[in-house]
């Protein structure tokens, strides 16, 4: 195994700087699509857009609280 000239792997500082902007970009664009999927998953499980559900967009958490055992 021959190792590579050092000539070989000097890069310019510009070419670096380069190649980290080009990455910082490309993982910010992947993080907001990744954000944007995710809020459409979670206005989707927050709201019904089918117009003949029958199955309301907000469960009402407080209608059977009267109904247990032990209360009046």
């Amino acid at each position: 195994m021959t190792a590579n000239p050092i000539e070989r792997l000097d890069v310019p500082l510009t070419a670096v700087e380069a190649e980290a902007d080009r990455i910082v970009a490309w993982k910010r664009e992947a993080a907001e699509q990744l954000m944007a999927g995710l809020s459409a998953e979670y206005r989707h499980l927050l709201y019904d857009a089918d117009p003949d559900a029958t199955v309301p967009a907000f469960v009402d958490l407080h209608h059977h609280t009267s109904t247990r055992r032990g209360t009046t």
